[in-house]
């Protein structure tokens, strides 16, 4: 179908998406263009760790695109890669390990975006873990994740045989499904990472570029009349599940804390036995310290040395 172009307001498309069911009447539908590279999605996790644990009333999920067929060389373009990290750590708050792309810089975004693709036929239900591992090896480890290696280790990681994945990966059949929905959402003129979708009764309404908390309840509360209340704080385990690095960002997020509480939450939870940290340069992650910590790839470069902890 072809986009409507109204003449005031934000544009309204019909947009497909990995879900063919129908929302029921009312039911409000929210969805991430996103590519795993995308370091604005990184910095939108907060935020959609939030819906999901504190606004069930609202359908959260990721649209997979993908960012760049050939990646621009910084220098070509006169972008300042660093200053640009810099910007979105600031604005969003979330650890961003800005080495990776400058000592093993990938050509392409769309070999990672045809690993998610590789998982979702091997393994459905683990698609949106998959991603947010990939994007915890791109921002946290420093990996280059459209690396075959890299995506078949970051695989294992949540429980997906590397063989298996790298025979799959290895054929064309993610690529030509990737291909093809690529070429969907380009034919609908959305190619924005990160844009957002909101679709209510049939109608999507599209929104451009990095969205609050507020600015998402907000345009939600717009669309459906209705006040999203939160409802009351998870446990702790829920917002640090097994399996992930959490960032302290994310916690105070999800709580409608301060950074500093959050620390403090999480650091007193550390005290007891529960939760283990990570320290990063621009802040730390935590994960379930009973069980198996998460696994990190081998293959990456060496931890800067420099800790700057969270006050």
């Amino acid at each position: 179908m072809a986009v409507d172009k109204p003449t005031r307001g934000p544009r309204i498309v019909d947009v497909g998406s990995r879900v063919t069911s129908r929302l029921p009447q009312g039911k409000l539908r929210i969805e991430l263009l996103t590519d795993p590279w995308s370091v604005w999605c990184w910095g939108f996790e907060p935020v959609r760790r939030t819906l999901a644990l504190r606004h069930p009333e609202l359908e959260f999920l990721f649209l997979l695109g993908g960012m760049f067929a050939e990646m621009p060389r910084p220098e070509q373009v006169g972008f300042d890669l660093n200053r640009f990290f810099g910007i979105v750590q600031r604005t969003t708050g979330m650890p961003i390990r800005a080495d990776g792309p400058r000592k093993d810089p990938p050509t392409s975004t769309y070999p990672a975006c045809i690993h998610v693709h590789t998982v979702r036929l091997l393994a459905p239900d683990l698609e949106d873990t998959y991603l947010r591992a990939l994007r915890e090896a791109a921002y946290l480890d420093g990996l280059n994740i459209s690396r075959d290696d890299v995506g078949a280790e970051v695989a294992q990681r949540v429980g997906v045989e590397p063989a298996e994945f790298l025979k799959l990966r290895k054929t064309r059949v993610p690529a030509d499904v990737f291909e093809k929905e690529v070429a969907g959402l380009q034919a609908k003129n959305l190619h924005g990472y990160p844009t957002v979708l909101f679709t209510l009764d049939d109608r999507t309404h599209v929104v451009q570029g990095f969205q609050t908390l507020p600015g998402i309840l907000g345009i939600a509360h717009s669309l459906t009349g209705k006040m999203h209340a939160p409802t009351p704080d998870p446990p702790l385990a829920a917002i640090v599940p097994p399996g992930e690095r959490v960032a302290t960002r994310e916690v105070a997020e999800v709580l409608g804390v301060s950074l500093e509480t959050a620390y403090d939450v999480c650091a007193a939870a550390e005290a007891k036995g529960v939760l283990v940290r990570e320290a990063h340069p621009t802040g730390v992650v935590w994960s379930q310290a009973d069980g198996k910590k998460p696994g990190k790839p081998t293959r990456r470069p060496p931890r800067s040395t420099i800790i700057r902890p969270e006050p």
